[in-house]
């Protein structure tokens, strides 16, 4: 769409408009601008270059997305407005020149700053290389996204945002990141793909929130990361991670959600029975031997999901056994794809409290074993196969709220009768009275 309908304007009403993806340029806002009640503009990927001082006159507008354009300055009069949420995302993307200054990036960003009621600002895949910026004013920025812009340094205006909650600097060419203890509001960071070698001591004063990738060779204390030991959420990504670094996370006792993404450490897991506070626990790893002995001292363990891509990966039957020990685990995801039960399904139907259960890539002899699972309220099976099942064998799993069964099937019933479970599955609920509102996604392909 080049163009709006004029009758647009006469949408006196509206107040959420959505025009991403087209190929409207700046005459579109001759007609935005007269529906007044407007509070939430989304106009990312379009043609416009040029953002009109009319704009302003749209009071109510708190939200605006304007990202993947190619507009080259905001007007000033920008900081009079009333927006707390502003997207400027690859700002200049659809320019058919695709050339813009570094001093024209900057003015933008300063821009922004400079409005008074703006609390997050997302400005990333700008490319714009180091940002020297003089702020000299109160911005009440909370929620920051700096992602992929060419970043080597950590911009030092950021120490002068005092009411920063959340940053996102990842894959940047960042590698020190500086002490930001000054920012005691700050909660959570996010700085993956980088090259971080250092960080220094006291860098974040009471985080609650971290999400990092660390090169091989760093060699930091984990300690620097918070002093405060306020830490609870730890994202891991794309590490060779030494014993003894594994065993200096599993030493930050406040932490209640711990993921550990394409990480290599054989026993990887070794030591973590030290987390008693640990509520989440997400691995995907690259590594041939992933589980230890005991989860048994994990007594606040609710969500476990497991996902190694390596060619076989081991995970004994003493595992499992462990994990009916911890009364709060309610949801498990398993990804037995490359797996020593490739070929059978593992031992699970004692983990009696489970209320969400994702399987996928394993062989699955019929599915009545799951009934076993009272507390089971939602099912995925996926990439799976199922060498017997009969039709009554689906319809009675209609008490779990969700289903969703995407499974190749070796014989028993027809692979057509999709629709005909599904309407089993309601009749047998309202039978029950139980909820309507469930998902059902049934999709059978014949082996």
């Amino acid at each position: 769409m080049k163009k709006l309908p004029k009758t647009l304007k006469n949408c006196s009403e509206v107040e959420i408009l959505d025009l991403e993806k087209n190929r409207l340029t700046s005459e579109c806002f001759n007609t935005i601008i007269e529906l007044k009640k407007l509070k939430k503009l989304i106009l990312i990927n379009n043609m416009i270059d040029k953002i009109p001082r009319t704009i302003c006159e749209l009071d109510n507008l708190k939200c605006l997305l304007i990202g993947s354009n190619c507009f080259r300055e905001i007007p000033k009069s920008f900081t009079t407005m009333n927006i707390k949420i502003l997207n400027l995302d690859n700002f200049f993307d659809n320019s058919k020149d695709k050339e813009i200054s570094y001093s024209e990036k900057i003015d933008i960003l300063e821009g922004a700053f400079h409005m008074k009621s703006l609390t997050a600002l997302s400005f990333k895949d700008n490319a714009t290389g180091n940002i020297t910026m003089d702020l000299n004013t109160n911005s009440n920025i909370e929620k920051l996204n700096l992602r992929n812009n060419n970043i080597s340094e950590i911009p030092s205006f950021i120490l002068r945002l005092e009411k920063l909650k959340y940053i996102d600097i990842s894959n940047n060419k960042i590698v020190t990141i500086i002490p930001l203890n000054s920012l005691k509001g700050l909660e959570h960071v996010k700085i993956e793909e980088n090259n971080i070698s250092d960080i220094l001591p006291g860098t974040f004063y009471s985080l609650e929130n971290l999400s990092i990738s660390i090169p091989p060779e760093a060699s930091f204390p984990l300690s620097n990361i918070n002093e405060k030991q306020k830490l609870k959420t730890l994202i891991i990504i794309k590490n060779r991670m030494s014993p003894k670094f594994v065993l200096d996370i599993f030493k930050i006792h406040t932490i209640q959600s711990l993921t550990l993404l394409s990480c290599h450490h054989e026993n990887m897991l070794n030591g973590i029975e030290q987390m008693t506070e640990l509520q989440e626990l997400k691995v995907y790893c690259k590594t041939e031997k992933v589980f230890s002995p005991t989860f048994s001292q994990l007594k606040n363990l609710q969500s476990l999901s497991i996902v190694s891509s390596k060619t076989s990966y081991t995970i004994y039957e003493s595992f499992y056994d462990n994990l009916k020990d911890i009364p709060t685990l309610k949801n498990l995801e398993i990804d037995l794809q490359l797996s020593r039960y490739m070929y059978r399904l593992p031992p699970i139907f004692n983990i009696i409290g489970l209320e969400k259960l994702a399987i996928r890539k394993c062989l699955i002899n019929n599915l009545k074993f799951f009934l076993q699972l009272k507390n089971l309220k939602y099912l995925i099976i996926e990439r799976c196969e199922v060498t017997d099942m009969e039709k009554e064998d689906i319809i009675n799993l209609y008490k779990i709220d969700g289903i969703r069964l995407r499974f190749i099937l070796h014989g028993g019933i027809e692979w057509n009768i999709k629709k005909e479970v599904k309407e089993e599955i309601i009749k047998r609920r309202e039978m029950d009275r139980l909820e309507e509102n469930i998902e059902i996604v049934i999709d059978i392909l014949r082996f």
